[in-house]
């Protein structure tokens, strides 16, 4: 995945499109977002407090689990009605 395609930070990426979610589905967190181990890493360094769970150590982020697709080409975003949704 080439990372100089995304223009803002990826934490402020995420950030925008839960609250974007949030608006358009009636304050419903959507399912998950699905990256690339790239873009996790990446995050993990941009905001390292926002990323795990302190319970199961799962990589969520503002309460959405983060799923690694290793050939997912852009990072998606999985509603709550099941759609996706290119970030």
């Amino acid at each position: 995945m080439d990372l100089s395609k995304i223009a803002m930070p990826i934490h402020k990426l995420f950030e925008r499109a839960i609250v974007d979610h949030k608006r358009t589905h009636y304050c419903d967190l959507p399912k998950c977002f699905v990256v690339h181990p790239e873009v996790l890493a990446k995050l993990k360094l941009e905001a390292p407090r926002y990323v795990w769970d302190p319970t199961t150590l799962d990589p969520i982020f503002f309460g959405v689990h983060i799923k690694q697709d290793v050939k997912a080409t852009e990072p998606k975003l999985i509603a709550s009605t099941n759609e996706e949704i290119l970030l």
